[in-house]
């Protein structure tokens, strides 16, 4: 069972009407945990791993557009005493430091679950606005919540207790001596890239799972088998487009890569080099038609000796930059009829509210996703009214993520126990907004310590591939690594 017992606390739009303070009870609020911190709207570090890489937001994929709640259910939490099972266990080689985990089942006949996000309980104050920063968790957890009700009627039991970290290191080192971080079999969350380095140490040093759910960055953990990343990566992203595109066009012969000058433009070109490597299978294939391009003022973009005229041009921008993206599709759409064009690009273009979207229709607009939810799927609709009847407003995109994420961790610690990141070839699963695909991202491959490979964290390798079509998104594809 879930140890939850249910009080609804009502919202009037954006007013808390009564004391939304209750709030700091069901976050197992502490005077030390909920020291005030420094407003501002915090870094959650999921962007690629660059400075100039565009918005601090997550990269990732609105079906909905994100209304001010209605009302929102709170819970205060029970946590039963468990049974005292083999405890959690890092084993790390005393000669290496190396970190592995068992590889058996550990069942327990019921697990316990942190819920670590930022709140930011310590900015309400009564009668006032529900802060900004505070949407995301909200949003998340709400879905989180009703991936519990289903889990309760699967038979799962659960004890959850559901901390705030403010987005604040000093937060999370304390909340990390609690007795219910420490007696967790997993932890879901935090979300900022500094926290996400702290609770990640606390996992090797453990062996309590920790799972990653909205990060994207590559440079937060070493040696850690204890980290999983809910979301793919900017890297895994660009390798399972490239994946894509040569298995829908018979090869990459025909594609072009059309690029902005300057770091960020050559990072997203390098992921899509090295992809050409791997999916090649040579280590020096023929490389990619890279155009890179400096938009100014008088900018010419000549593509006419480029493009084919008999075949279809594949050409990706990976650009989140509406101007640039927007300049070139313009380029693009005016030659189309002489040099027909796919053109892929990233998932960021779907908030692209300043661009003419008849390009985006010309050229069959083609974009990964880290998870879509299809307006018609049955389980989608099911959702939406049940979260609408539930919240008072329809889901978001991080409320499909929270549901998705906390239902498929859930069944695995039911099926496979505390030490379920050995099964994930066993567990591909497809979900209304996500799918989930663990594979291992192994410490400099092909350079084993003491002969076995070094296993730095366990990533999401499954993406969606979206087609813009009568002006709206549509699921065409999902491709997920080897």
């Amino acid at each position: 069972m879930i140890s939850v017992r249910n009080h609804l606390l009502q919202l009037n739009g954006n007013r808390l009407i009564p004391l939304f303070l209750v709030l700091i009870v069901l976050l197992g609020a502490s005077c030390n945990a909920f020291k005030p911190i420094t407003p501002g709207k915090p870094d959650y570090g999921q962007n690629d791993n660059n400075p100039d890489s565009g918005s601090n937001q997550p990269d990732l994929d609105p079906t909905d557009v994100t209304q001010p709640p209605g009302k929102v259910d709170t819970v205060t939490w029970e946590v039963e005493d468990p049974l005292k099972p083999p405890p959690n266990i890092a084993l790390k080689d005393p000669t290496t430091g190396v970190v592995s985990i068992p590889m058996e089942k550990v069942t327990k006949s019921s697990y316990n679950m942190v819920v670590m996000l930022p709140f930011f309980i310590n900015r309400v104050t009564p009668m006032g606005d529900t802060p900004e920063e505070s949407q995301l968790a909200l949003e998340f957890y709400e879905g989180v919540k009703l991936a519990l009700d289903q889990l309760e009627n699967e038979g799962v039991k659960l004890n959850i207790n559901v901390l705030d970290t403010q987005a604040d290191t000093n937060v999370v080192k304390i909340l990390l001596s609690r007795s219910e971080v420490n007696n967790a079999d997993i932890i879901l969350g935090p979300i900022t890239r500094d926290n996400n380095r702290i609770v990640a140490r606390f996992a090797r040093e453990t062996g309590i799972v920790v799972v990653s759910p909205l990060n994207t960055r590559t440079d937060i953990v070493e040696q850690n088998p204890f980290y999983i990343q809910a979301n793919p990566s900017s890297k895994t992203i660009f390798t399972q487009l490239l994946r894509y595109v040569n298995e829908r066009h018979n090869g990459l012969q025909q594609v072009i890569v059309i690029a902005p000058e300057g770091r960020t433009g050559d990072l997203r070109v390098g992921y899509l080099e090295e992809a050409n490597r791997l999916i090649s299978r040579l280590p020096n294939p023929p490389e990619l038609n890279t155009i890179r391009f400096k938009l100014e003022e008088g900018a010419v973009l000549d593509l006419t000796e480029t493009l084919q005229t008999l075949d279809s041009n594949v050409v990706i921008i990976p650009s989140r930059d509406q101007g640039f993206v927007g300049f070139v599709m313009r380029e693009l759409s005016l030659l189309r009829e002489k040099h027909p064009t796919i053109v892929y690009g990233m998932s960021r273009w779907q908030e692209f509210e300043r661009i003419d979207f008849n390009y985006f229709q010309n050229l069959s607009v083609h974009l990964p996703s880290s998870g879509f939810a299809s307006p018609n799927n049955n389980m989608v609709v099911d959702f939406k009214r049940n979260y609408l009847n539930k919240v008072g407003i329809l889901p978001t995109t991080y409320a499909y993520k929270g549901y998705d994420t906390c239902l498929y961790f859930g069944r695995m610690l039911r099926d496979y126990g505390v030490y379920f990141q050995g099964f994930f070839d066993e567990a591909d699963a497809l979900f209304m907004h996500s799918g989930f695909s663990f594979k291992p991202i192994y410490q400099n491959p092909g350079i084993p310590v003491e002969g076995e490979a070094v296993i730095s964290q366990y990533e999401n390798q499954l993406i969606d591939i979206i087609e813009f079509d009568d002006f709206k998104y549509r699921r065409v594809g999902r491709q997920k690594g080897n």
